[in-house]
């Protein structure tokens, strides 16, 4: 893609299990030795593990502080919203959960003060948000586990505006908890009538050929190396 990694002024985490994190340490490498600030919600580098229905428990390791310190990031932890990149870039921080469908992943746990407690809501989730003039918001989500919609009716409460232009990467409505979601969140997409739909990653296949089939005129897809050039009118 002929990215130039010492040109990145910040990085911000969407979320804290391993596959989300674990090539940190890699891009600031690449960065190169200059301090760089990576956000992080504080939640991130808790313990977390999923637990599946025949016994078996996954543990998804966080992130090592100090390791990242000692590579050349500047850790900052910030549960709340805030502006990067000369207030162009909003980082939605922790998201409400606001409907009543999205209720989260209930094999998800974190170990809280040395204990394992239900983790369902994965509170660290966050997305990022940008506001095109003329066109509306351009939503870049994680893995959107405090669920797409919740995500979206976030980013329009904290901007004031209600266009939603893009929507792009993960929409977390793949395998048998979150399959049973697709028709609602497709219906409340419908509603909110973005331009372009651009599901990545977690989607799924059933979601993506819904989405495909039901807002086919939104629909784009995606693939590994493609670029996407947003500018305002």
């Amino acid at each position: 893609m002929s990215l130039n990694l010492s040109d990145c002024e910040a990085v911000i985490s969407s979320h804290g299990h391993i596959d989300h994190t674990g090539g940190l340490i890699d891009i600031k490498n690449k960065i190169g030795k200059t301090k760089k600030p990576l956000l992080m919600h504080p939640y991130s580098f808790r313990n977390h593990f999923v637990k599946f229905p025949d016994g078996r428990t996954f543990y998804l390791r966080p992130s090592n502080k100090t390791e990242l310190s000692e590579v050349g990031y500047d850790i900052v932890e910030n549960k709340g919203t805030s502006l990067w990149i000369n207030d162009f870039l909003l980082v939605t921080g922790q998201i409400p959960r606001t409907n009543d469908f999205e209720t989260g992943m209930p094999t998800h746990f974190a170990e809280v003060d040395g204990k394992l407690e239900p983790d369902p809501l994965i509170e660290d989730d966050q997305a990022l948000v940008l506001i095109l003039r003329d066109r509306g918001l351009v939503v870049i989500t994680g893995y959107a586990h405090a669920g797409l919609i919740n995500t979206l009716s976030y980013a329009k409460e904290l901007t004031g505006e209600d266009r939603i232009y893009a929507i792009i990467r993960g929409m977390r409505l793949t395998g048998v908890l979150f399959e049973r979601i697709i028709p609602r969140t497709i219906e409340e997409l419908k509603k909110m009538k973005p331009n372009f739909m651009i599901p990545c990653r977690c989607t799924g296949v059933r979601a993506v050929n819904e989405i495909m089939n039901q807002m086919s005129d939104s629909f784009i897809q995606n693939s590994v190396g493609t670029t996407y050039s947003f500018s305002s009118m």
